[in-house]
């Protein structure tokens, strides 16, 4: 009984590693002004002459300013909260 208990915690164990592995976004620079940001919803920023265009979704946190949002016509029928289009 004790046997099963300790790969019961184990186990346990594990699965809360890999959530909290899975919620932080990995942030690639692809080319100079071209980033992507994986997580649940994978997200790119277009940097050019100080301006910025988030496409599709900042997993992040780290894009709050920019300039346009670029999001799917999927999201705005569904009635998107998260900012103009």
């Amino acid at each position: 009984m004790e046997r099963k208990i300790s790969a019961c915690w184990l186990g346990l164990a594990m699965a809360i590693v890999l959530i909290a592995a899975a919620s932080f976004a990995a942030t690639e620079e692809v080319v100079p002004g071209l980033t992507v940001v994986r997580g649940a919803v994978n997200g790119a920023c277009i940097e050019r002459n100080g301006r910025r265009l988030i496409v599709y979704g900042d997993p992040s946190g780290k894009w709050s300013a920019a300039g346009a949002r670029a999001r799917s016509a999927w999201r705005q029928y569904q009635g998107d909260p998260s900012g103009s289009p």
